[in-house]
């Protein structure tokens, strides 16, 4: 019995090594339910933003420096729902921020890892090409004309900017950037855009048809 203990235990902490060396992230306690926390911290906090009493799985884990440059467990200062809040009006904003949110995501080590493709330029070079972009279209989508939105949330909104590659065999470098909707971007990634408009264009003659009638 213990030998299958033991080989369960070495086949979980193998798939644990796999998925981060994907860049997957695989958490035990997902809802930051982790027993350890009431274990060293206690089982309330009061949230510093907010000022409530809370459960400490409200709260997540923070690492801190040790005078000896090792690392110790931490907790975070603000509960989980005030520190959700203060990402989404930082980011959310205005589109700008939005969009250098989006950029600093796709240029992470972890994104490569789970298969986006590399970036070759800079934060600078890829804001670049996003105001020329918003100088001639503003916050409307270039391949469809919608006007692109920057929310906040646990949600993929359809209509929120988004980081395309215009030749999806090329990676993130000058020349290959845009930003358009979330929408248009998931149908990209499975038709060619030749294919997408020809099928709006056909989209387009039936609807047209059928209000005639």
């Amino acid at each position: 019995m213990r030998k299958g203990l033991v080989k369960a235990e070495k086949d979980l902490k193998d798939i644990y090594a796999s998925n981060r060396r994907k860049g997957v992230t695989i958490r035990k306690h997902p809802n930051g339910d982790d027993p350890l926390k009431i274990k060293l911290f206690g089982k309330y906090k009061i949230c510093s933003k907010c000022k409530e009493e809370k459960h400490m799985f409200n709260f997540d884990f923070k690492s801190r420096d040790n005078p000896d440059g090792t690392k110790r467990r931490g907790i975070q200062a603000e509960c989980g729902l005030c520190r959700k809040k203060h990402r989404i009006k930082r980011y959310n904003s205005d589109p700008h921020s939005y969009v250098r949110r989006l950029i600093q995501l796709a240029m992470q080590p972890s994104a490569v890892k789970k298969g986006r493709k590399p970036c070759t330029i800079s934060v600078v070079d890829f804001m670049n090409e996003w105001q020329k972009q918003f100088e001639k279209t503003g916050l409307r989508c270039p391949k469809t004309g919608v006007e692109m939105t920057f929310v906040g949330g646990n949600n993929v909104v359809d209509t929120n900017i988004s980081l395309d590659r215009i030749d999806n065999k090329r990676n993130y470098e000058l020349g290959n950037v845009q930003f358009v909707t979330n929408m248009y971007n998931k149908i990209k990634s499975f038709y060619k855009e030749k294919d997408i408009n020809a099928f709006c264009y056909q989209r387009i003659k039936m609807i047209e048809k059928y209000e005639r009638l």
